[in-house]
Formats: structure tokens, C-alpha cells, sequence
């Protein structure tokens, strides 16, 4: 989990809430014929799910909503 503006990780509180991102060879190159939602969708070069959760202390994260902009 990050925080989408500084893209730094979120404290493993399990308070602060966090967007979940990834990044991989599994992930979409981006959508068809869109390159601007592609480049909102892969800001800072992760994958933006638009889900949010918080860090847990063990590092388990645990979902708790979803961000406007993507709902």
C-alpha cells in the first residue's frame, strides 16, 4: 500500500489508509487506444487499482474501499 501522491508506502498500522498498487510482467501494458487513462492508470510506474486498504503490523494488507476517481 502507498500513498498515491508521494508514492511512499503507508505505515504498517493497520490505520493509515493506502492505495494498493503493482507492478510486474503480469500486469496490462495499458489500455487500448487510451493513452491517457493509461498514463493516470500507471502513474509513477505502478499499476494504480484504485482499491484502498491499510497495512497491517504483520504486513498484511486489508481492503477497505475504493478511491473516487475510480469507482
Amino acid at each position: 500500500m502507498f500513498d498515491p501522491d508521494t508514492m511512499a508506502e503507508v505505515a504498517a498500522d493497520a490505520q493509515t489508509l493506502g492505495e494498493i498498487m503493482f507492478r510486474g510482467n503480469i500486469v496490462m501494458k495499458g489500455y487500448l487506444k487510451n493513452a491517457a487513462a493509461t498514463a493516470q492508470a500507471f502513474a509513477g510506474g505502478w499499476f494504480h487499482t484504485g482499491d484502498l486498504a491499510v497495512l497491517e503490523p504483520d504486513r498484511y494488507g486489508r481492503s477497505r474501499s475504493r478511491t473516487a476517481a475510480r469507482t
